[in-house]
């Protein structure tokens, strides 16, 4: 690397400052980016600009159909060209504020921290939270008194809920993240075929108002997030499959008659087997914007989406489009440091990334999954309505009875869903006592 000492550079807000140096890389291959408004520019496939307030990856570009920011606007991406031979491309090391400098008229993103072992939240950021955000809980809630409450739910307010699921022993934590959500419509102007339009764009900020954090299986989780999902205005939940034990936590919550859950399309084998059973027919977006029909499952799993997954929260903590409450999710934070390769940031050693993780997913689904596929909620009702039949008390006795004297029994569907004997949730309630206690 090239050490500065003597120039500056330009960001996005006109301003010069300070940067480390300059550093040289091999690439094997390049992306030739060209705009409506003919700037254009050389970089490496995994190259960060930004889309009004968004990262966006250099090879997820679409061509009439992105867009980047520049010093003069937004404008249209019109070619991606790939050029599949070698070259040597530079990036900018450690500007002082921010990652954020202008070239060749395009905002970029200062990728030099991919593989910089430093905090992937830098430090200015984690003092404003510690500083800003930060607050003692109003209440610790449920028999560890490790459920974190800053706020207690509002009427008609929208919530998330994140859940990333442990075996409830070992290093590994259990923890959900309750987020508010509030949504904001701003508009901007966008230049295509020389032609400027004002559009809207959806914008949401949210705010941690409870978590959990510690040693629960994930079945007890699940009881968890049943309660405190319930509680908060039946909360969207997103739950981690990636390392198989949400698996666990979704095939509890659907047992307990749980419905607002995200689903997704999940390539991984695994996890799409041992879930095939709660398949939904839905439709994905593509690109180009054709619509699809697709097979989804409950849950997210993050699999290549990691880099965007991660880069995703920096953004967010970056234009405070997240408050996090939780010196727990903060002390994460400080000991979650960058890495080379696809992992992009990872925890210390003998540290942690639980919060974090689940902070990062629930974002992701919010600001990218949620537009990206539309699911058939009558596909849901009928099989909510099959597990409810299932969960027959009396209808399952019988069932045994006859199955023993080989006779065939018709079933009629319970009526009352609100019956303990034909609710498994209302007939296993003792399993929630004690999630109030202060």
């Amino acid at each position: 690397m090239l050490i500065n000492n003597d120039y500056e550079i330009l960001i996005d807000n006109s301003t010069f400052v300070d940067f480390k140096g300059v550093k040289k890389d091999f690439k094997d291959k390049y992306l030739e980016i060209i705009l409506e408004d003919n700037n254009n520019i050389i970089c490496s496939y995994d190259h960060i600009f930004i889309a009004g307030n968004k990262n966006i990856i250099a090879s997820n570009l679409k061509p009439d159909i992105s867009y980047l920011s520049t010093l003069n606007g937004d404008f249209t991406v019109k070619k991606v060209i790939k050029h599949n031979k070698p070259i040597v491309l530079y990036d900018i090391v450690e500007s002082s504020i921010d990652y954020k400098y202008i070239a060749n008229n395009i905002i970029s993103h200062n990728c030099s921290f991919l593989g910089s072992g430093d905090n992937f939240i830098a430090e200015e950021y984690l003092i404003r939270i510690d500083e800003n955000e930060v607050k003692i809980p109003i209440r610790q809630e449920y028999t560890d008194l490790n459920m974190w409450i800053w706020e207690d739910p509002i009427p008609g307010e929208e919530y998330l809920m994140a859940l990333d699921a442990s075996p409830g022993h070992g290093e590994d934590n259990s923890t959900l993240n309750m987020l508010k959500i509030n949504t904001i419509i701003e508009e901007k102007i966008i230049t295509k075929n020389g032609i400027s339009k004002k559009h809207k764009i959806r914008r949401h900020k949210v705010e941690q108002v409870a978590e959990y954090y510690g040693k629960l299986t994930p079945q007890m989780l699940a009881e968890i997030a049943y309660q405190y999902g319930k509680r908060y205005n039946n909360a969207y939940a997103v739950v981690d499959i990636t390392g198989g034990y949400g698996v666990q936590t979704i095939e509890k919550l659907i047992e307990f008659g749980y419905d607002d859950i995200h689903y997704a399309e999940v390539t991984h084998k695994p996890s799409r087997d041992r879930l095939h059973g709660y398949v939904k027919k839905g439709q994905k977006k593509m690109p180009d914007g054709n619509i699809i029909q697709v097979d989804l499952i409950p849950g997210f799993f993050i699999g290549n989406n990691r880099p965007s997954v991660l880069l995703e929260l920096q953004r967010a903590i970056h234009l405070e489009d997240i408050i996090i409450h939780s010196v727990r999710t903060l002390s994460e934070l400080k000991t979650f440091i960058t890495v080379a390769g696809n992992r992009v940031a990872d925890h210390k050693r003998t540290f942690h990334d639980d919060s974090i993780m689940g902070l990062a997913i629930g974002l992701y689904v919010l600001n990218f999954e949620l537009d990206r596929y539309n699911v058939n909620k009558e596909a849901t009702k009928k099989m909510l309505d099959a597990m409810v039949n299932i969960n027959d008390k009396d209808y399952m006795k019988k069932r045994e009875l006859n199955e023993k004297n080989n006779l065939k029994l018709k079933h009629t569907p319970p009526k009352n869903i609100n019956n303990p004997d034909l609710n498994l949730y209302l007939s296993n309630a003792w399993l929630f006592e004690g999630l109030n206690k202060k």
